[in-house]
C-alpha cells in the first residue's frame, strides 16, 4: 500500500455525494455476523485468465469479471455500480484485502447482489490502472494498491480509495460499511453521483495538461530542481523524508549526474554526493537489500531501511542495479559494485525465464505471512550454524532473540560498511568476503527449507527492457560477459515473442503474447535497443530501436504539446487518453523518449529529432520546476539534451588485448551525456551516420572522441587514450 498527502478535494468530494459523507463521517462497526473467511471451491470467470494475480481470485466467492464489455453492459442492464478492484500478485495489502473481503462470505454476497464486481491486474493494464488512479488520487489525496473504485455503467468513478479492512477501524471505515453506503447513495442520490462523477472525468483529464513552451528549459531549472530535492533528503539515513521510504532512483541518478564532472566541486554538487552516497550504503545495508540472495524489496517500513514490504520487483532491480554501477563510477567504491553484481544476479537466478526473458515479480507473502521466508529466528541458527559461525551471523547480521520483525523474526542487515567490518575481525576485505560467503551459503540452506513465495510468471515488455539496459550497464562496467549473454538473450526473446506485426505486445505468459505495448514498453524497449547497439554487432539493434521508435512518433506523439500519450492512437483508455510525463514507480515514458530522441539525433544526425526532444521538454518547463520530486527523469532528460556534446567511438577490426583494455578504459569514467560506442567487429552497411569515415588507419583499434561535428585526432595508444577519456570526463557537465 502506498500513501501520499491528503488532498482537501477528498472533503468537497465526498460533501457532493451527501448522504455518503455522512454515513462514511458517523459510520460505526459493520454488523457482527459476518461469515467465517474462506475460499469458495467454485470458480468465477477468472479461471480463464492468464494473469496469475487474477488467477488468485478465481476461487473468491465473488462474482468477479476480468475488465471488459461483459462486466459493463450487465451493469447498465441491471442498473448497478461496478466496483473496480486493482492490485498486482506480489502486493501484501492485496493479499490481505482478499483474505479479509473477498474471500468473506458475507461480504462477498454483499458485493455480488449490489455491484458488477470487475478485477483488473495494473501490471497487465497499466492504462486502466493509469486513469482511474488519477480518480483515486483526487478523491483521497493518496493512492497505492490495492485500488477501490466505485464506477457508473460507463465506466466513470464517482468514489474509491486503496485498502480498506472489513470493518471499522481506527478512524477508517470498514469495507462492508462502504459497500452499504455506496448502494443506498446510489439507491438515493444518484443525480448526486452523476454530477460528481462528470467533475471526476474533467479533473483527470486536467491532471497532466501542458501547453507547449516557447523557451526550452535550462540549468538553472536544474538547480532550483535540485534544492528543493535535498531540503527533503534524511541527513542520517539517506533517502527521502521518514516513512515508508522509497528507493527513488530517478533522483539518486539525478545527483549522480550533479555529483561528478565539472558540477562536482560546487556546493550543491557537495551535497548530492553526500546524499547519493549515504543513500546508497544505507539501501545496501538495511532490510530492504536482501542480504543473502540479493536484489531489493519494493520500500521500506521504516526510516532506517530496517523492515521492507518484501515483494521484489523487476523494474525496481533494474533500476537500482543500475543506480548503484553509476554509483561505482562515481565513488569508486566497491561496496557499490558489490550490490550491483548480487542484484543483477538476484534477478537472473530467481526471476530468469528459461526462454530468456525475465518474469515479474516475487511474492511478498508465503505460508500465508509477510516475510517467512526471508526472516531467521535466533534458534534456526544456532541450530543450524556451528558455534562460531553462528556467532558470527548474530554480529554481523544484528541477530537477536526478540528479532526486529514478527515472530520472533529477524531481517538480516549490516551495521557497517565491509571494510569496517573486516577490520574489526582484524582480516582483510578479501577474507571477511570469504567468510561471508560460506555463512551465506548455509544461511540460503536453512531458507530454502522454507515454503518459497510465489513468482509471477508474465513476462512484461517495459521491466524486461528495463532488465536489458541494466545487464547492458552491468557488462560495461563489471565486464562480466554473462550480463552481456542474458541482455542479448532477453532482447531477442522480446523481438521474436512480444514484437509481432510492427506492434509490440505488453505482456508474454503461457505461451502467448497479449495486451496491447503501452508508451513505457516502446520507450524503454528503443532505449534497451540502443543500449544493446552501442557494444554489441551480433545484431542490428539500432536499426531495432529505429524502427520501434518511429512507431512511437506515428502512434503517440501528441502534436499539440511534443509530449508522448500513455496509449498508441489505436488503443486509446477508458475516459479519457493520459500523457506519462511524471515518473511513477517506473521512469516517465516522455522522459525516456526524449533521451531516445537524443541518442538518435546523434547517430543519424537528425536535427529534426533533436528538435522533437526540445519541444517535449518545453511542454514540461513549469512541471519540473514545480515538481522535481515527480520529473526527476525528465530533469535528467534535460541535462542530457544541455549538455550532450560527446561522442566517443573505438573500432576494431577484430577483437585484441589492446581494444579490450580500450574499452574498458572508456567503460571505467561515469559520462552521463556521451554517446560511447564499440564496434569490435568492424562497421556494417547499415551502420549508423555517426560511425562512417572512422576506419582503423593503421589495422589496430582506434579511438575518435568527437564534440559535436568535430573529432580529435584519432587515438591508437592506451596511454593517451587515458589522458582524453580524463579530460572528458573532467569536463563532462
Amino acid at each position: 500500500m502506498r500513501t501520499g498527502r491528503r488532498s482537501g478535494l477528498l472533503l468537497s468530494f465526498l460533501a457532493v455525494l451527501g448522504m455518503l459523507s455522512a454515513t462514511l463521517v458517523s459510520c460505526g462497526n459493520p454488523s457482527e455476523g459476518t461469515d467465517q473467511v474462506k475460499a469458495s471451491m467454485q470458480s468465477n470467470r477468472l479461471i480463464h485468465e492468464s494473469s496469475p494475480y487474477l488467477l488468485e481470485h478465481a476461487h473468491d466467492p465473488v462474482d468477479w469479471y476480468p475488465w471488459g464489455d461483459e462486466a459493463f453492459d450487465r451493469a447498465k442492464r441491471e442498473n448497478k455500480p461496478v466496483l473496480l478492484s486493482v492490485g498486482y500478485s506480489a502486493c501484501h495489502w492485496c493479499h490481505v484485502m482478499q483474505r479479509e473481503s473477498f474471500q468473506n462470505e458475507a461480504i462477498a454476497r454483499l458485493m455480488n447482489s449490489s455491484f458488477v464486481c470487475v478485477k483488473v491486474d495494473r501490471e497487465e493494464r497499466p492504462d486502466i490502472d493509469e486513469v482511474y488512479m488519477r480518480a483515486v488520487q483526487a478523491i483521497s489525496g493518496s493512492g497505492g494498491w490495492p485500488m477501490t473504485v466505485f464506477l457508473t455503467p460507463d465506466r466513470k468513478p464517482f468514489f474509491g480509495g486503496t485498502y480498506f479492512p472489513p470493518k471499522s477501524s481506527q478512524g477508517m471505515p470498514g469495507f462492508e460499511t462502504i459497500l452499504t453506503t455506496v448502494q443506498d447513495a446510489w439507491v438515493r442520490n444518484r443525480a448526486s453521483i452523476n454530477h460528481s462523477s462528470e467533475e471526476m472525468i474533467e479533473i483527470i483529464s486536467r491532471f497532466d495538461s501542458q501547453e507547449r513552451s516557447t523557451e526550452i528549459a535550462d540549468v538553472k531549472t536544474i538547480s532550483v530542481a535540485l534544492s528543493k530535492i535535498l531540503s527533503q533528503t534524511d541527513q542520517m539515513w539517506g533517502g527521502l523524508g521518514q516513512a515508508p521510504k522509497f528507493p527513488t532512483p530517478g533522483i539518486l541518478q539525478l545527483c549522480l549526474r550533479e555529483s561528478a564532472g565539472r558540477k562536482k566541486n560546487s556546493e550543491q554538487g557537495h551535497a548530492c554526493y553526500a546524499f547519493v552516497t549515504r543513500t546508497l550504503e544505507k539501501m545496501s545495508q538495511g532490510g530492504i537489500h536482501d542480504q543473502i540472495d540479493g536484489g531489493f524489496s519494493r520500500y521500506s517500513t521504516d526510516r532506517k531501511w530496517l523492515i521492507p514490504h518484501f515483494e521484489k520487483m523487476l523494474y525496481d532491480n533494474a533500476l537500482l542495479a543500475d543506480v548503484y554501477l553509476n554509483g561505482y563510477l562515481v565513488t569508486g567504491d566497491s561496496d557499490l559494485a558489490r550490490t550491483a553484481e548480487d542484484t543483477l544476479n538476484f534477478m537472473t537466478r530467481e526471476l530468469g525465464a528459461p526462454e530468456g526473458g525475465f518474469y515479474s515479480s516475487l511474492d511478498a507473502d508465503s505460508e500465508g505471512e509477510e516475510g517467512a521466508y526471508y526472516g531467521f529466528t535466533l534458534n534456526e541458527i544456532r541450530q543450524n550454524l556451528k558455534k562460531e559461525d553462528a556467532q558470527f551471523v548474530e554480529e554481523v547480521y544484528g541477530v537477536t532473540s526478540s528479532g526486529n520483525f514478527s515472530n520472533g523474526l529477524n531481517v538480516l542487515h549490516r551495521s557497517d560498511r565491509i571494510g569496517a567490518l573486516a577490520k574489526r575481525y582484524g582480516i582483510s576485505a578479501s577474507e571477511f568476503d570469504a567468510r561471508i560467503e560460506s555463512v551465506d551459503l548455509k544461511l540460503r540452506q536453512i531458507r530454502q527449507r522454507k515454503e518459497k513465495p510465489r513468482r509471477d510468471e508474465k513476462v512484461i515488455a517495459a521491466w524486461n527492457a528495463l532488465a536489458v539496459s541494466s545487464f547492458v550497464r552491468g557488462y560495461r562496467v563489471l565486464g562480466q560477459e554473462k550480463y552481456l549473454t542474458a541482455a542479448r538473450r532477453c532482447a531477442r526473446f522480446m523481438l521474436s515473442n512480444m514484437y509481432k506485426n510492427n506492434r509490440l505486445h505488453r505482456i508474454w505468459a503461457r505461451g502467448k503474447a497479449k495486451e496491447a505495448g503501452c508508451l513505457d514498453d516502446y520507450t524503454f524497449s528503443v532505449q534497451a535497443l540502443l543500449d544493446l547497439g552501442e557494444i554489441d554487432t551480433s545484431e542490428n539493434w539500432q536499426s531495432q530501436a529505429q524502427e520501434i521508435n518511429q512507431i512511437v512518433l506515428n502512434d503517440f506523439l501528441d502534436k499539440k504539446n511534443g509530449t508522448f500519450f500513455y496509449t498508441s492512437e489505436s488503443q486509446g483508455q477508458p475516459l479519457t487518453r493520459t500523457r506519462s510525463l511524471h515518473d511513477s514507480v517506473l521512469p516517465s515514458g516522455t522522459a525516456v523518449e526524449i533521451v531516445n530522441l537524443i541518442r538518435l539525433s546523434e547517430l543519424s544526425e537528425s536535427e529534426k529529432l533533436k528538435r522533437l526532444a526540445g519541444e517535449a521538454l518545453g511542454s514540461c518547463e513549469s512541471a519540473m520546476r514545480e515538481n522535481p520530486m515527480g520529473y526527476a527523469y525528465m530533469l535528467c532528460a534535460l541535462d542530457r539534451y544541455l549538455n550532450s556534446n560527446s561522442q566517443i567511438v573505438l573500432i576494431s577490426p577484430r577483437p585484441s588485448p589492446l581494444s579490450a583494455q580500450m574499452s574498458a578504459e572508456i567503460n571505467r569514467h561515469y559520462l552521463p551525456n556521451a554517446m560511447t560506442i564499440v564496434r569490435s567487429s568492424g562497421i556494417g552497411k547499415n551502420e549508423a551516420e555517426i560511425l562512417k569515415g572512422k576506419t582503423c588507419g593503421d589495422g589496430g583499434p582506434t579511438v575518435y572522441i568527437c564534440h559535436g561535428h568535430t573529432c580529435d585526432a584519432p587515438i591508437r595508444d592506451l596511454k593517451t587514450l587515458k589522458s582524453k577519456i580524463q579530460l572528458v570526463a573532467n569536463e563532462n557537465p
